[in-house]
């Protein structure tokens, strides 16, 4: 059954035999489930349980399930005067069946233990009851809080034992509901419910908070046990006023409540997958049926999905105050998933506002209200309400500071110094204090997060010396593919391209020493950072084929189009149109991947069949799709198609040209020898022109030998960027094609007076 279908799912349902009750239960107790019915004693749940062993004798076009049923007590014997009583009433309304309580087998328990016993050996009755009986279809428990309350005490270890049997008796009962077809049926007992945490009749948490006689009650055996029913029946008794004779007259009231671990499974399913506005809608029938009892489990989910929606705020707020409707808004969890989402929403104001009026804070709240100063942009933000943390940090927290400090660039490395020595000081104090809470570098996967923090830490400060410490210092066995990525990137950004493949081998190597293909957990991240690095197109070859061998070729777009970037710059663009191909799903940067690499192999034509191929198929394109669209047309002197292209991505698409456009169009009619109309469209920008868009005027300039136009534009680039050598060097060879000598001297000597000296570029032939 697919989770979206489940609260609209129809099930075999046995009636009570009163139209009344079937028609607030929507037609009966529900067949492949456990439903409990609570009360205080003297409400009639035992009453509901011997109607429903008769009416399930009933065929199934009149509401029963023309079965047996089994009758399992714990509390007191058998009420068999009652069910006698039943059975005469049964038999006045349906005379065809004689003796209906040759139908109902009976059992007495007195532990958990024994009702463990009894069930595993229940399968022979179920299927194949005596005296040519029908199947069983319904099994009673009455009651299952009798079997646990006077059996174990208040100590952890009797709560973990009882917590165990509870999962076990309602895991079998589950197991055969399942494969039997049956209805089950447990009842509880209530306990007076002393701690007022709720509003409006409902407790904070998954535990009902009812009012029946005048007090205010909950189910027996806490929330352990509520999360093993599917369904929860509560009957309450309460005296009114008689307005006739002045007397009172007891009402009876019934409530319906689904588990709400299992809508919140359903909702957290929808989420994982995606289904953001599903998981909201699901949240929405919750509350406006009043078939469920939300717990703070609910709030985080839902909050999570309204993050991910279109409507972000609006969702949340909505939420939010459902939130304040029920009382929520104390449990430090929802509290926590509030201030998640108002950060994620850049609403931070918020986020701060909900922070400050929380009556209790956890670890995970100062980590939440830090991490959300980091993505907003306020590092310094989260360094203060670390400064002023009072509960104990964990790894999160040293984690979330440490990326403060990342954002914060060099300007933090001497405090981001103390924090590494701080988390050294720590995992000492736990070496040598065995005995002693553990901190937050005690466990593997901690020490692993704070490590890698700790490289991003110092690569983003700059100090690669340091970074590359702290990755030595990891053990082998620690590493991950975050570590080995964070430090192949590091490598890669600082053109150190031949330790960023040393390093990715030293990762394989590691692996195959593992004898593990899952150990790294080597995901597309660690392949793709590495594609930069590459100069050979051997090396590409290579890593086509690693990224071949774990399908990351054609899945995944970002080593995609990281592929097709590397055999564009390294010449080979047939392997780039093969892999193209191979692309199962492909977005706008794969099609500006391969169009890109087209446009500068020369290939013009293949670059506009690609580029019309997109818009077909309803792709819409990029300001980088348009650049390399002009750079095809650069090569191929196509101006009416460049302004065509120009016109097309400002007036049909509505992206706004940077200074890469503009300066690729000022080559395009320089290149044409269109000198006039470059300066013409240079004239006539929106934008103040800078150094490269004057420095495309002035290369054709040189290239149609127009030194007069060039002389001019030079002094205009010299003057927007005088410590640049090139211009000078680009100065000397455009007055030297003109013969001009002596003004070739005096610039070379005004070079050497301002200690210039140009960088010679190299080339290598693999």
């Amino acid at each position: 059954m697919n989770p979206e279908n489940l609260l609209n799912h129809r099930t075999q349902k046995c009636t009570l035999g009163c139209p009344i009750l079937d028609r607030v239960l929507s037609g009966g107790i529900p067949c492949n489930s456990i439903t409990e019915i609570v009360s205080e004693s003297g409400c009639g749940k035992t009453q509901l349980c011997l109607q429903l062993l008769l009416s399930s004798q009933l065929p199934v076009s009149n509401g029963g399930l023309n079965s047996s049923s089994i009758y399992i007590h714990s509390e007191f014997p058998f009420p068999f005067r009652r069910i006698q009583q039943l059975s005469h009433s049964f038999r006045s309304s349906y005379p065809h069946y004689q003796n209906p309580c040759d139908k109902i087998f009976v059992r007495g328990v007195q532990s958990a233990e024994e009702l463990l016993g009894l069930l595993d050996r229940i399968d022979s009755l179920i299927t194949n009851p005596p005296s040519q009986n029908p199947p069983v279809k319904l099994i009673v428990i009455d009651s299952i809080a009798n079997l646990f309350r006077s059996e174990f005490e208040n100590t952890p270890g009797d709560l973990k034992r009882r917590s165990g049997l509870f999962f076990k008796i309602s895991g079998i009962l589950r197991l055969k509901a399942k494969k039997y077809n049956l209805a089950v049926v447990v009842t509880n007992q209530v306990v007076d419910f002393v701690d007022g945490g709720g509003m409006n009749g409902v407790r904070v948490g998954n535990l009902g908070v009812f009012n029946t006689s005048g007090r205010r009650v909950c189910p027996a055996l806490g929330l352990a046990w509520s999360n093993c029913v599917n369904s929860r029946l509560f009957l309450s008794r309460n005296d009114e006023p008689d307005g006739s004779d002045g007397g009172f007259r007891t009402r009876r009231r019934l409530q319906k409540f689904f588990r709400v671990a299992i809508m919140n499974g359903l909702m957290r399913s929808q989420v994982s997958r995606g289904a953001f506005r599903e998981a909201l809608q699901t949240l929405s029938q919750m509350h406006r049926k009043d078939i469920h009892q939300l717990d703070h489990f609910t709030f985080p989910i839902a909050l999570k999905a309204a993050c991910r929606t279109t409507a972000t705020l609006r969702h949340g707020q909505q939420v939010h105050t459902l939130v304040l409707r029920l009382g929520f808004q104390v449990d430090i969890y929802v509290a926590n998933a509030l201030i998640s989402m108002y950060c994620g929403c850049a609403h931070l104001e918020d986020a701060v506002v909900l922070f400050k009026e929380m009556p209790q804070r956890s670890t995970v709240t100062w980590n939440t209200i830090m991490g959300g100063c980091v993505r907003n942009g306020l590092p310094r933000l989260s360094l203060s309400y670390f400064s002023n943390m009072s509960e104990v940090p964990d790894s999160v927290t040293m984690s979330t500071l440490l990326q403060s400090h990342a954002h914060l660039g060099a300007t933090a490395l001497r405090s981001g110094r103390s924090v590494h020595a701080h988390i050294i000081r720590q995992r000492a104090v736990g070496f040598h204090q065995q005995s002693a809470p553990q901190t937050f570098l005690e466990m593997e996967n901690d020490c692993r997060v704070v490590e890698n923090a700790l490289i991003h830490m110092y690569l983003e400060s700059s100090c690669l010396s340091y970074a590359e410490k702290v990755f030595q210092g990891i053990p082998t066995d620690i590493r991950d593919h975050i570590s080995w990525t964070t430090m192949i990137s590091g490598y890669v950004r600082n053109d150190m391209h031949y330790l960023a493949l040393a390093t990715f081998r030293c990762m394989l190597m590691q692996q195959q020493q593992c004898n593990s293909g899952d150990v790294l957990s080597l995901d597309s991240s660690t392949v793709a950072t590495l594609m930069p690095s590459l100069t050979l197109l051997r090396h590409g070859k290579e890593m086509h084929c690693f990224a071949l061998k774990r399908g990351f070729d054609r899945s995944n777009v970002f080593v995609a189009t990281s592929l097709l970037h590397i055999y564009g710059e390294l010449g080979s663009i047939e392997c780039a149109a093969k892999q193209f191909k191979r692309v199962e799903e492909k977005n706008v940067a794969v099609w500006t991947a391969m169009l890109t690499a087209y446009a500068r192999h020369g290939r013009s034509k293949d670059c506009f069949r690609l580029f019309d191929e997109m818009r077909l198929q309803g792709v819409t394109p990029n300001p980088l799709t348009f650049m390399g669209v002009l750079i095809a047309c650069t090569h191929a002197g196509l101006v009416v198609e460049a302004l065509d292209c120009f016109k097309c991505m400002t007036q049909d698409y509505g992206i706004t040209p940077d200074m890469h456009h503009y300066a690729a169009m000022v080559d395009v009619l320089g290149r044409a020898g269109k000198l006039k109309e470059a300066l013409e469209f240079i004239v006539s920008m929106p934008v103040k022109p800078t150094a490269p868009v004057w420095g495309s005027l002035m290369a054709a300039s040189a290239l149609h030998h127009d030194i007069k136009l060039g002389h001019e534009v030079a002094k205009i680039v010299m003057r927007m960027e005088p410590e640049n050598p090139g211009n000078f060097v680009f100065l000397c060879n455009m007055m030297a094609q003109d013969g001009r000598w002596d003004d070739v001297s005096v610039v070379r000597e005004t070079m050497k007076l301002r200690g210039f000296e140009k960088i010679p570029g190299h080339s290598s032939i693999s």
